[in-house]
């Protein structure tokens, strides 16, 4: 097969529908998601080039510049979090939840970190989700005890944005001024 034959391939099974596409990028919190999606994916590139190079050309570890980049990680990790209205600390204990109460219940092995159950792992996040909203309550409060390998009980409290207010930000409203 040469290159042309292939193209040819990518463009019959391309979606040219673009409509709906367009759609989903007229909300407000698409495009700030897809931002920090965009930003994420550069700055681990740029982090990973400081390693690369590192490595493969054996130029000096540049310690300074990957602090730099995690900093940056950490700005679109911010905005990224901001966009789906939750806090780090939340991810941070749904994380550890599906890591140790599903995928490394026994600690880690490679047959766990390969042989992974994607459906396990999604119904334990699922099921932090039992969401209590009280009439007129501006801020869904999640709440779930999770049993930590050492016995610990945990309740924690999320609080993901309301729909309503997941189209609508204060950046919205310097649009409209």
């Amino acid at each position: 097969m040469d290159w042309k034959k292939y193209q040819e391939g990518v463009l019959e099974t391309e979606n040219k529908d673009m409509n709906p596409i367009l759609g989903q990028l007229s909300y407000h919190k698409v495009i700030r998601l897809l931002h920090a999606a965009m930003g994420l994916c550069t700055e681990s590139a740029e982090f990973l080039d400081q390693m690369k190079k590192h490595i493969f050309y054996q130029k000096d570890l540049d310690e300074i510049n990957l602090i730099e980049e995690l900093g940056d990680l950490q700005w679109y990790t911010m905005l990224a979090l901001d966009g789906l209205g939750v806090d780090l600390e939340t991810v941070w204990i749904r994380n550890r939840a599906k890591l140790l109460n599903k995928r490394y219940k026994n600690g880690f092995t490679k047959e766990a970190a390969i042989n992974r159950d994607l459906e396990a792992e999604r119904e334990v996040l699922e099921d932090l989700d039992q969401i209590d909203i009280g009439e007129g309550v501006k801020d869904i409060k999640v709440y779930q005890d999770i049993v930590w390998p050492d016995g610990e009980d945990l309740e924690y409290e999320m609080k993901p944005q309301l729909e309503a207010d997941m189209y609508y930000s204060e950046y919205d409203e310097e649009d409209n001024e």
